[in-house]
């Protein structure tokens, strides 16, 4: 509902009232719905956009080394950070998905 509103598609842009009424909505929903997408939407650009504009980003927990080192072990140190790297992406595969807490159940007032 809010992609249609916020990507028309063709020539003719749907306004706010056509899709609320598509959809059983109110207008006011309707509006409310696309400012929450367009938020994460910029959020989510904005952080494509500074990733993008340093190359170099270092992940978090991580530091940058100048190694001068012998070959051989410049190999070895590949390796083992391939090694380290795997079996933290396997570590991460493993850890239960968070569960979203229920919303207390509602009561009907006398």
């Amino acid at each position: 509902m809010a992609r249609m509103y916020l990507v028309p598609e063709g020539d003719n842009a749907p306004t706010l009232i056509e899709v609320a009424k598509q959809f059983g909505m109110s207008k006011q929903a309707v509006d409310i719905a696309s400012r929450i997408v367009w938020t994460v939407y910029e959020e989510k650009y904005q952080k494509a956009k500074a990733a993008a504009s340093n190359p170099r980003a270092i992940p978090e927990g991580w530091e940058e080394v100048v190694l001068v080192a012998p070959k051989e072990l410049v190999r070895e140190f590949r390796v083992r950070l391939a090694e380290y790297q795997q079996s933290n992406a396997q570590d991460a595969a493993k850890e239960p998905a968070l569960k979203k807490p229920r919303a207390p159940k509602r009561t009907a007032k006398p």
